[in-house]
């Protein structure tokens, strides 16, 4: 990393601008996952010209932090990247669309009213439904891990910068009595780390499958 030219009294503050998977003029996809212990956020951008879906970044804040503040480290971290691209596509949980107590707006709003306002363009592209069928989703993943359909895009996960997301999708066995359902024992567990739990690997189910659903199952109409 260059770092010519940082004053050596200065507070290094991460950011985007040393990403080099980060690509310049193209827009951001902000995949959360809301809870009450821990709160989940992958970054990931669609190269359509590469026909390629790359998760750059992750971001958690566990309780007492609020969700607020999670919003707060993306949009300090990326920063320098609103030069080129403002716009941010949303991807979240059901859970976004529910409302906390005392509050007027939905989890799903609180963040795109922060984003907003700190200067971001921010797009949902998460219809008002239920979450994706456990079937239908794992049809999907499966689909786009395998890399033998030339209609869907490859996937590829930033190690370095996303190494719980990682860990998440290995602790994301299936269920025993159900081929198709995700086991998420792990976010119940006293023993496992909850940024190890199943989460951050529904971060990553809910961006890919609400974007490429259509390109498998043609006969599901959209919720938008």
């Amino acid at each position: 990393i260059d770092l010519v030219g940082l004053e050596l009294t200065e507070t290094f503050k991460p950011s985007c601008k040393f990403d080099e998977d980060l690509v310049r003029g193209q827009p951001l996809q902000l995949n959360l996952d809301f809870g009450g212990k821990i709160n989940c956020m992958t970054v990931s951008q669609y190269l359509k010209s590469q026909n390629k879906v790359n998760f750059i970044k992750e971001f958690f804040r566990k309780n007492p932090d609020i969700l607020d503040e999670l919003v707060q480290d993306f949009i300090d971290y990326y920063e320098p990247h609103k030069a080129s691209s403002n716009e941010v596509h949303l991807y979240y949980d059901k859970y976004g669309n529910k409302k906390e107590a005392n509050s007027k707006t939905t989890l799903a709003e609180d963040v795109m009213n922060k984003l907003r306002k700190a200067g971001w363009k921010v797009i949902n592209k998460t219809p008002n439904t239920n979450n994706p069928a456990h079937a239908e989703k794992y049809k999907l993943i499966n689909a786009l891990l395998a890399e033998n359909n030339v209609m869907l895009p490859s996937v590829r996960i930033n190690s370095d910068n996303c190494p719980n997301l990682i860990i998440s999708m290995e602790n994301a066995p299936l269920k025993g009595n159900d081929a198709f359902e995700k086991d998420k024992a792990s976010e119940r567990s006293t023993t496992i780390l909850q940024e190890h739990a199943t989460h951050f690997s529904d971060t990553l189910d809910y961006c890919l499958f609400w974007q490429f659903w259509h390109l498998i199952n043609l006969r599901r109409q959209s919720s938008f």
